[in-house]
């Protein structure tokens, strides 16, 4: 059957929901898939990727398949290396293997490299079988209960609430109390400059003012960008994203020393925030795992992370820094189960 790779355009939205409601079985939208956050995710302009980022397979039948551009870069020795991930990712059954095809021709339009984290069902099925996608260093996710009681008012009241009520308040006061000594957070200033990692064998994700900017525009969740400040001077940053009592930690930058000092004290600033019952955070950085547990945030499981790299654009034994900016992790929200713990 013929069909065409076609990027979509403004006004196709209602066509897509009903393709991807047909094809995972949703008879209601989700937050990250109304209107508004359709509109912000393939059409509002990015610095990385300013044309639509909506990406249909289309057939005289209607839609074999779809996928949504999500840019991320990397720099590697100096030089820029483009990658993203489709998200918002389905495929039918008008065409055999089209959502394979989705992400090849998708590899096409940045000559870059291609990412896959965690996934739907069928996804988890099909990139471990496709041999030009690597297995990588996993994302790990950390979680630790601000208000467990609130944690235990918004869920169900079964027999586990009750154990899992327990078992927060004994997380919530058990984490070590680490000083924050001289670092303190406040809302980043319009145009300020956001911070890099310090130097270490992984290869980094290249953050801008502008991505920060495009990502703070989200209309599904309440985004936030802090700065760091060690003896009032900034040190670093870390973009906050805050989605039904959950508070998601998606970035966490110290340009030195004192990382766990800083997040130290981006912890008590997000437990000031009312309503806000857990804090999470995620990295596939070792270094910066153990600053999530050296605060108390307990493990809570990981997503496989999969890099597609046909022009061998970074070394095969690389470590990729992925955090929850990458795709749609920071503002994806199941409002039956919000909560990590």
């Amino acid at each position: 059957m013929a069909a065409e790779f076609l990027n979509t355009v403004p006004g196709q939205e209602a066509e897509i929901w009903r393709f991807l409601s047909d094809v995972f079985a949703m008879p209601d939208a989700p937050a990250a898939l109304a209107p508004a956050a359709m509109k912000w995710k393939y059409f509002e302009s990015h610095p990385w990727w300013p044309e639509g980022r909506s990406y249909i397979l289309k057939t005289e039948q209607g839609i074999a398949a779809h996928g949504c551009m999500s840019p991320v870069r990397y720099t590697h020795n100096g030089v820029l290396v483009e990658s993203h991930q489709v998200i918002d990712w389905g495929a039918g059954r008008l065409i055999p293997g089209a959502g394979v095809l989705v992400y090849r021709k998708s590899l096409e339009l940045n000559g870059g490299t291609l990412l896959a984290i965690g996934g739907s069902e069928d996804a988890a099925k099909i990139i471990p079988q496709l041999k030009w996608f690597s297995r990588r260093n996993d994302l790990q996710n950390y979680a630790l209960p601000l208000r467990p009681w609130l944690h235990f008012a918004k869920g169900p009241k079964r027999v586990r609430a009750f154990a899992r009520l327990a078992r927060n308040v004994s997380w919530k006061w058990s984490r070590p109390r680490v000083a924050p000594a001289s670092w303190t957070c406040r809302g980043a200033r319009p145009a300020e400059d956001i911070f890099s990692p310090r130097l270490g064998d992984f290869v980094p994700m290249v953050r801008t003012r502008a991505w920060f900017d495009y990502l703070l525009q989200c209309p599904v969740t309440r985004t936030e960008l802090v700065i760091l400040e060690n003896a009032g001077r900034p040190a670093g940053h870390a973009f906050l994203s805050y989605a039904g009592g959950s508070a998601r930690v998606a970035d966490f930058v110290v340009s030195g020393d004192g990382q766990t000092q800083a997040f130290a004290a981006l912890l008590r600033y997000v437990a000031a925030q009312p309503g806000t019952a857990e804090i999470t955070a995620a990295s596939s950085i070792e270094e910066t795992c153990r600053v999530f547990s050296e605060c108390g945030l307990r493990y809570r499981g990981s997503a496989k992370v999969y890099l597609a790299d046909p022009r061998k654009l970074l070394p095969p034994e690389a470590r990729i820094e992925v955090t929850p900016l990458v795709g749609d992790a920071f503002y994806m929200v199941d409002r039956s189960h919000p909560f990590v713990c």
